[in-house]
Order: C-alpha cells, then structure tokens, then sequence
C-alpha cells in the first residue's frame, strides 16, 4: 500500500487499484487515491476492451462455429480492399493495418452526423484507405483491427457490442454492474461519482469522467471494439478467473481447447520481439511493462488511460493494476518507470513470502 501511495505523491497518477491474485486467490487488494474516490470505484480501461471484450466475445463465436479464423474478410465484407486479411491477422495484430489514426477530428467538436453514421464512415475509410494498411504478416499493434473485429461481432449477434458483452460475458458471469461500456446513445444509470476522473480534455473542454477518453470511441458512441469498456479490478479479477477455470477444463462458458488456442503464447517466439496471441499482448523481455521477473509465458495487455494487468501462466500469478494516469494530463508518462518497477516488487515480495 506504501508503494501504491508513492505513486500518488510522486505525480505518477491520481487514484489506482491494485489486486495481486497467486493460484486464482486473492492476496492483495488496495486503492489508493483522492479522498472521494474508493476501491471498487470505476476505471476507464480503454485498450483493455480488446482481450476482455473484443477477444473473450470471438473465443465464444468460434465455440458456437460462428467464427472462423481462417476466414478471410470478405466474407463479411465483399467490398474491403483487405482482400487477403484474416480474422486471426486481426485478433494477432499481424494484418498490416496501422496502429492508430485520428479519425476524430472531422467530429470531435462539431458535428450534425450520428455516431452511428460515424462509425460506419470511419469502418468504409479503414476498409478502403490504402493508406491506412502497410504490410501483413508482421506483427503492427492495431487498435483499426479491432474496430472491425467489434463490427465484425455486431454482425455476428445481430446486436450492438455493449448488449452482446454484457448478454454473454458479463451477465453470466454476474458482473453486469461492475464491467460494462457508457454508450454515449443511450441514458446510463450508474452514478457519475463512483468514475474515476480520466483527463482533463482541451477538445471537448472539460474533466473526463464516465465519458471514454479515447476520442475515436467517443466519436463512434462510446462503444468500439478496441476501447469503451469501464470496470474495477475485481471485475477484471473475475473474468480472469473465469479464463483460469477454463484453462483447467472446468469453465461452462469457455472450453479448455479456446483457452489454449486464443490465449497461450509461442514459448519458441523471439521474446525480444512483440508477439500477440489471438488478443492478448506478451511479454517482451527488456521493455515489458509488467516488469523483468515475470516469466515469457506472460499474457496481458496494457491501457493507454493507465490500466494494465499480467498473468504469468507458468506460476499463475496475475497482477491487475489500474490508474488514471493522464489525469491532469496525458503527456504525464511517468507511469512508464514505475509500472515494471511495481510488478518486480510484487513478484520480489511473493518470493520472500
């Protein structure tokens, strides 16, 4: 908790939660923060929507024989330009899509389309953009792939991704209140102070908070398969838990052979290069923000609002650790030294104990 707070004091964020689970149980679990705001209080988990949501959502589609990773996107997409792009390109980050473009500018602050109509012009333009695709095959982190891949299943469920997510994750699952998206179309009941402010934004003028702070999200309706969803640690914890169960051969939502095709990773990949599995980031020896100690068979994926989490697979300890790091700003990057340096004192003092 020391530690926690120390991060506070030296400006790295403003509030965090920290829960560190070994062998599936819980053996640390702390908030630390501005004296209104609670553990159990909400975080933007921006990039984290795409293993828990976007990926979590494809491993139940290919179960269902809804999804093959084979297929190319033209099936669902007669008209792409992406003609030899697979999903499992997509969900790997090995499409040659580029990793980010400012899609937003056209609407963030003046606009007469709907977000809806938004979304679709922003999803032809990714489609069609020559510019927007490099080379496939290499391994390009991309939050593009996940826009369509979060289209991808609106098509497949014949329903919004903020209703398929919460119906077939979250709802059974029993975390409908506790991990969910703010769809900027719709009226939210949650109560504004239990989220953690995320940013104060120049561009829509004024403090972030139950509002997602990734602009190409927001201009889309504050849903999208590549960012959106908000949650605290022990939501995370939960569908964590629920992988830790399937990875055992016991969970009734996803089976023992999804886990291991969509979330193992290459144990014989250079573990000095970005390597993804079908959703989730691993670690990269030497620059990994989960720290140098935890072990190659990590997986994991980090937030750019400042959430994270890391579960070592070969000792079964994960590490969810969630911030709001761009508060005030998001040109504070301190948080890129004090993550790892957080992880090894864990993983130190799990040792010593």
């Amino acid at each position: 908790l020391k530690n926690l707070r120390k991060g506070i004091t030296e400006n790295v964020y403003q509030d965090a939660e920290l829960l560190v689970s070994k062998s599936g149980k819980t053996v640390f679990h702390e908030f630390a923060g501005q004296p209104n705001n609670q553990k159990g209080n909400f975080f933007d988990l921006a990039s984290l929507t795409k293993p828990l949501c976007t990926a979590m959502l494809c491993m139940l589609a290919y179960e269902q024989g809804k999804l093959n990773l084979d297929a190319l996107l033209t099936d669902f997409y007669p008209q792409t330009t992406l003609t030899k792009t697979t999903i499992r390109e997509l969900l790997n980050h090995t499409s040659g899509l580029i990793d980010w473009f400012p899609f937003y500018e056209k609407w963030i602050t003046n606009t007469k389309e709907s977000s809806t109509e938004i979304k679709r012009l922003i999803l032809q333009d990714i489609h069609t953009n020559p510019g927007l695709f490099k080379e496939s095959g290499k391994t390009t982190y991309s939050d593009l792939g996940y826009m369509i891949l979060g289209d991808l299943l609106e098509k497949i469920y014949k329903q919004n991704l903020d209703i398929a997510f919460n119906e077939f994750i979250a709802t059974p699952l029993q975390l409908e209140n506790q991990i969910f998206f703010r769809s900027l179309n719709k009226n939210n009941n949650q109560n504004i102070s239990l989220f953690i402010p995320s940013e104060i934004c120049e561009l829509r003028g004024k403090t972030l908070q139950a509002e997602v702070m990734d602009r190409n999200t927001y201009v889309m309706g504050g849903v999208s398969g590549h960012a959106g969803l908000f949650g605290n640690a022990l939501a995370i914890h939960r569908l964590l838990e629920e992988l830790h169960i399937a990875r055992q051969g016991n969970s009734k939502l996803i089976k023992q052979k999804t886990f291991e095709l969509f979330c193992k990773p290459d144990l014989n990949r250079d573990a000095k290069k970005a390597s993804f599995t079908l959703g989730f980031d691993t670690k990269t020896e030497g620059i990994s923000q989960s720290g140098n100690l935890l072990s190659t068979n990590t997986i994991g994926h980090l937030g750019y609002a400042g959430a994270n989490f890391w579960w070592d697979l070969e000792c079964d300890l994960w590490i969810i650790f969630l911030t709001n790091r761009c508060m005030p700003s998001r040109e504070n990057k301190k948080i890129s030294k004090f993550r790892p340096a957080l992880h090894d004192l864990i993983v130190n003092d799990l040792g010593d104990s």
